[in-house]
């Protein structure tokens, strides 16, 4: 008797249930933390480009999804109307009337040619601004401005002007009613004081607000088919209104109120965080916007309902869903069961207290524990005393429970039964789904098998690792299974989803790039697919045999569907298209319409650019030698998931792009100097990227860079390369005077002597029996040494490219000793070897000892001197002069003095800028006197193409031949010498 009359009281609890009305939704809320200064938002907005747009007492607000900005102060601005082009009008308190565009505002100018002052404005679909100015109804066209007609609004005072939604009729309050108006003509709808405003739902039904006389508040009618119906409501005074979706939203000093197209109503107020009311907007991403007096809410899928404590949740950790064919369960782990059904056209949250359990495919709740231990259900039969985690209706009726003792079975009206204790061991059951063969698919986290349940037996078992465990799956049309298994090993095997065929494992890699990376349930969807949910995870996948991942993303719901946090543990698809939601927020409903909300990332707009952390405004940016840094700031003005928005960018349509991640900022250090178009392109899913934003910059390059300098350092590589070709040729040009100097002296001075020796050998030869060869052989050795000294000269002087006076003595004493062997004439040297700072170089010696070379030839040959003085010295003490003096005591010069060796002697002079004087007296002797400058510098050639440069790049050359000429010379007079001593 007590067993029935416990099932008597269940039976009435689930008859009368505690109802919850309220239903809350997920919302984003922006404060001064947020960078939203002034609180009281007092109107909405948002322009073409995609900025929201705030007014507020302080002024002109713009958001533009990442920061707030106070834009303009015009007073506190009462309400905000956007046009078909873009541009925002707005109503300050004065009623004076501004019109912004592009971010610049300018007031409107009235039909008086003055500011327009307006107490109400509207703009219709045309884009043609309508304001109510002094009772009456102004409309400005291309032409001017158009007073409405007073008769088409009864003649009556017009307190306020809405476009309605079709666009092509204005709705009119006035003092006694409110009235449609068309382009024909006008009409009256309802006769009422007090009214506030008048909003078209669809063709056939109006809503008007206003304040009832006896309540002191505004109320709602609906006019429908010439039906006016009173829509009860909470009190409070309505402050705004807009329409989405067929859904008429409405803004009070103390809640949220939306009318459906069923008329059905939902109230959201302080326990749901809504504090206060304020301005609405539907902006283009379809998510609505509430300003209250302290803080600015978005909501983006306002349709999404949830439900948690406050709304009639026992607990808001619920972890199971069951779908029946009108209601939804429910279940938390102590706290009892949640039916959520349809009563009188509304969503109602009904609570069992103290109840756990499961609901089969008819929908009835088959066993629950009551809080004192008690078990039972809405009818009589006995249920196991376990823990039942699925259950599966057979073709004959028969309902089948896997719990954690077993497998039970309830066939007709009896009881349950237990049917299978375990696959070979009493270990229960975790898992149940069905197959497309007659039976379903068993668990125990270790085996699983198929369940044959009218021949009682189970087949084509398979087993994961040993450290993994099963806890749902699904059977895929092609008789593949998708488990969803658990690992105790992640370095070996993941958690997650794997495929089984035939037995055979197969770990999907979309597993491993979950957000959660654990997964709890896996549900068929009727639209397609499955839904794997579970530690953070949500999706609707389809398999897919070419994919990395193992299968497609179809759907992953976010905070864009009006979904907070990773809170999914299981889900649930209704036939309607219905998400059920279950989790660590309680329940959470997304309607089927919600479900394709998707963000849309219309393009990226450049909110500013700073030069040096300056900000600048100009078409082309331009960026001088001494910046150091463009920062470009932009934004995406996507507000659904803007977290989810990445950006790249690159410097020119040709050139790369660069990933930035989520920045929004791009930061430029000292960039080449150039013309740049900057380009910046955004997109939430990586895929599909937004048409690129451009920054035109112009980086000016430095003065060092600049296109004079360029053409001055072109100039001078050309002059350089000119001058390196000058100075080439010029060496090349010296070296061969050089070349034919030398040749020039070897001819002059070996030449001669060579073809004498030769002759002179030739008639040795024929000379013996004359008795003159001793005197030939004489000859040729004296010719020999002569042009041997003349080489080993010439050899010394290229040798040596720079002498000092020590040195050049020293070789005037060795050209001396050489030509003057024999004690007569006697030589004597007057030769300064001390002086300090001069030098002699190489093609000033050269020419010296030749003159001297000369000059003591023919003392040697004519004069018969025996005093012979050699003198080199400065001219004059102190003095930059030098002589070289070469004099004697002979019997002076006749006329074979005037001969070729004084001809040389005075080319040579003339070649090193010396000045030679002869003295010569008849039984007096000579004295040849040679005036020149020696250099003050060692590394100073006397003249361009001086020996100097020979001795730089050909010296080894001119030595080698100097040696070879040397080596021929000492052959033929050693030949000579040989041939006359035999012959002797």
């Amino acid at each position: 008797m007590s067993r029935l009359i416990r099932h008597a009281i269940i039976a009435l609890f689930c008859l009368w249930p505690p109802v919850a009305l309220a239903q809350a939704a997920f919302f984003e809320s922006y404060t001064q933390d947020q960078g939203l200064n002034d609180g009281e938002v007092s109107a909405l907005a948002q322009d073409g480009d995609g900025f929201i747009w705030i007014g507020a007492d302080s002024g002109l607000i713009r958001y533009d999804g990442v920061r707030f900005q106070h834009w303009f102060n015009p007073g506190y601005i009462l309400d905000m109307q956007t046009a078909p082009e873009g541009c925002v009008f707005f109503r300050t308190r004065a009623r004076l009337i501004y019109r912004m565009c592009r971010g610049q505002a300018r007031a409107v100018t009235g039909p008086d040619g003055t500011s327009l002052y307006a107490s109400s404005i509207a703009l219709d679909a045309a884009g043609r601004l309508i304001a109510v100015r002094d009772g009456r109804i102004w409309i400005r066209e291309k032409s001017g401005w158009r007073a409405l007609a007073a008769a088409w609004h009864g003649s009556q005072k017009v307190r306020r002007v809405f476009a309605l939604n079709t666009g092509d009729e204005l709705g009119v309050i006035t003092g006694e009613g409110a009235y449609l108006i068309t382009r024909t003509g006008g009409q009256r709808v309802i006769q009422a004081r007090h009214l506030t405003a008048i909003i078209r739902r669809d063709a056939h039904s109006l809503f008007v607000a206003g304040v009832s006389a006896d309540k002191g508040s505004d109320d709602l009618w609906l006019i429908e088919k010439g039906r006016v119906r009173n829509l009860k409501r909470p009190e409070g005074r309505f402050l705004s209104w807009v329409m989405r979706n067929g859904t008429l939203w409405l803004s009070s000093d103390t809640y949220l109120l939306s009318v459906s197209a069923e008329n059905r109503t939902r109230l959201m107020q302080q326990s749901e965080g809504i504090n206060s009311g304020g301005p609405l907007l539907v902006d283009r991403e379809n998510s609505l916007w509430l300003g209250t007096f302290t803080r600015l809410l978005r909501f983006p899928e306002p349709e999404t309902a949830n439900w948690q404590e406050p709304q009639g949740l026992k607990v808001n950790h619920v972890y199971r869903l069951f779908a029946g064919p009108k209601d939804v369960w429910v279940t938390s782990w102590k706290y009892g069961a949640n039916r959520f059904s349809r009563i009188e056209g509304g969503l109602r949250a009904e609570t069992l207290p103290g109840a756990k359990g499961v609901v089969c495919s008819d929908g009835r709740l088959v066993w629950h524990v009551s809080e004192s231990g008690q078990r039972g259900g809405p009818y009589s039969q006995p249920v196991p005393d376990a823990e039942i985690w699925g259950c599966y209706t057979d073709e004959s009726g028969a309902q089948w429970l896997a719990a954690s003792e077993g497998l039970f079975v309830r066939e007709g009206n009896g009881g349950y039964r237990l049917a299978l204790y375990g696959f070979g061991k009493r270990v229960g059951f975790v898992a149940l789904w069905p197959s497309h063969e007659s039976g379903f698919w068993l668990s125990d986290g270790f085996t699983t098998c198929l369940w044959r349940p009218q021949m009682r037996i189970y087949e084509r078992c398979f087993r994961p690792r040993d450290y993994e465990r099963v806890f749902d799956g699904a059977e895929l049309p092609d008789g593949r299974l998708w488990v969803i298994k658990e690992s105790d090993r992640p370095e070996k095997a993941p958690s997650g989803v794997s495929e089984v065929v035939n037995g055979q494992w197969r770990d999907l890699v979309g597993s491993t790039e979950t957000p959660g990376q654990g997964l709890l349930h896996i549900r068929p969807s009727p639209r397609g697919g499955y839904w794997i949910s579970g530690k953070g995870t949500l999706l609707r996948i389809a398999p897919c045999r070419n994919c990395r991942e193992g299968w497609q993303t179809l759907e992953a719901p976010a905070t864009a569907q009006g979904l907070a946090g990773n809170s999914a543990k299981d889900v649930i698809e209704t036939a309607t298209g219905d998400l059920w939601i279950a989790g660590n927020n309680g329940v959470w409903r997304i309607p089927a319409a919600a479900r394709s909300a998707q963000p849309v990332v219309k393009g990226v707009r450049i909110l500013q650019v700073n030069v040096d952390g300056r900000a600048v405004s100009h078409g082309q940016f331009l960026m001088k030698p001494q910046n150091a840094l463009m920062e470009i700031v932009f934004t995406a003005l996507s507000y659904k998931q803007a977290n989810l928005v990445t950006y790249r960018y690159r410097s020119g349509p040709d050139q790369r792009w660069t990933d930035l991640g989520h920045q929004t900022r791009l930061q430029w250090t000292r960039p080449r100097p150039g013309d740049y178009r900057l380009q910046i392109s955004a997109s939430q899913d990586g895929a599909q990227w937004t048409p690129p934003a451009e920054v035109q910059v112009k980086v000016v390059p430095p003065w060092f860079q600049s296109l004079p300098a360029l053409i001055c350092y072109a100039g001078i590589c050309v002059g350089l390369l000119w001058g390196a070709y000058y100075l080439r040729v010029r060496h090349l040009l010296a070296l061969e005077r050089q070349r034919t100097r030398i040749a020039m002296d070897l001819h002059d001075e070996l030449g001669a002597s060579l073809s004498s020796i030769a002759m002179l050998a030739t008639a040795a030869r024929y000379g013996r029996e004359t008795g003159d060869a001793d005197s030939l052989t004489s000859q040729i050795a004296s010719l020999a040494h002569r042009s041997g000294l003349s080489l080993r000269n010439l050899g010394q002087t290229l040798a040596v490219q720079a002498a000092d006076a020590d040195r050049f003595a020293w070789e005037v004493a060795s050209q001396a000793r050489s030509l003057m062997p024999t004690p007569t004439p006697r030589v004597h040297l007057d030769l300064v070897t001390d002086a300090k700072g001069v030098y002699f170089h190489a093609h000033l010696r050269r020419q010296l000892l030749l003159i001297l070379m000369e000059a003591l030839t023919n003392i040697k040959k004519h004069a018969l001197a025996s005093e012979v003085i050699i003198r080199l010295r400065p001219e004059a003490e102190g003095g930059s002069l030098w002589e070289l003096c070469v004099e004697d005591n002979g019997k002076g010069m006749g006329e074979e003095g005037l001969g070729s060796g004084m001809m040389h002697m005075r080319q040579r002079a003339e070649a090193v800028g010396a000045r030679l004087n002869v003295d010569s007296r008849s039984l007096g002797g000579t004295r040849i006197r040679l005036l020149f400058l020696p250099s003050k510098f060692k590394s100073v050639s006397d003249r361009p193409d001086a020996i100097a440069e020979v001795s730089k790049f050909g010296i080894r050359p001119v030595l080698a031949l100097v040696g070879f000429l040397k080596k021929g010379a000492n052959m033929i007079l050693g030949r000579a010498t040989r041939r006359g001593t035999k012959e002797g």
